[in-house]
């Protein structure tokens, strides 16, 4: 991977866990997440490449660089995911301890796969140029993310209701809080 390729993943994953960790949006990622099938850690990717001036330009674009993220969401992300949720229902007396031990261990590969998939958008989308450079003041900066945003969850969401509104909102929302903004300049 380029240096421009590297840097630009370490910015975007550096923003998914700084707007991951910002009060509900983990409630809110995980309720796209059950309720629509959502890839969260594409979406998240996908609205902070378009918040560093890389937005996805349109839906054939959005399907070419989802190719490779999305088999990888499927083969690796989802099993890792049931297994560790798996275990919590599974794990009988005398082995809960061990059982959340294994939870943890699987928990931190699911993130770290999760941290990979984005490699792999990042490589995509600035290999592909499939993105354009967005110039807007600081007041416009979250236009583009939010664009590729509903674009991506387009995919997953027929009909928006409310809790799907408010959901994007504190993604956004969270994505330009005070914690990303050096990020988004």
């Amino acid at each position: 991977m380029s240096t421009e390729k590297e840097e630009t993943a370490a910015q975007v994953w550096a923003l998914t866990l700084g707007t991951y960790s910002r009060e509900g949006v983990a409630a809110a990622c995980i309720g796209l997440q059950d309720r629509h099938g959502v890839g969260v850690s594409a979406l998240l990717a996908l609205m902070g490449l378009a918040a560093l001036g890389y937005p996805v330009a349109d839906a054939r674009a959005m399907e070419r660089v989802l190719a490779r993220a999305e088999d990888w969401q499927w083969r690796v992300i989802e099993p890792l995911r049931r297994a560790r949720r798996a275990l919590r229902q599974a794990a009988s007396d005398g082995i809960e301890e061990e059982a959340a031990g294994v939870r943890r261990a699987l928990l931190a590969q699911e993130i770290e796969t999760e941290r990979l998939q984005q490699q792999l958008l990042v490589t995509d989308v600035l290999g592909g140029m499939t993105g354009l450079m967005w110039t807007s003041d600081d007041a416009g900066r979250m236009r583009p993310a939010e664009s590729v945003a509903r674009l991506y969850l387009a995919r997953f969401i027929e009909h928006w209701s409310e809790d799907e509104e408010e959901a994007l909102q504190l993604l956004l929302d969270a994505m330009a809080g005070e914690d990303a903004g050096p990020l988004l300049d």
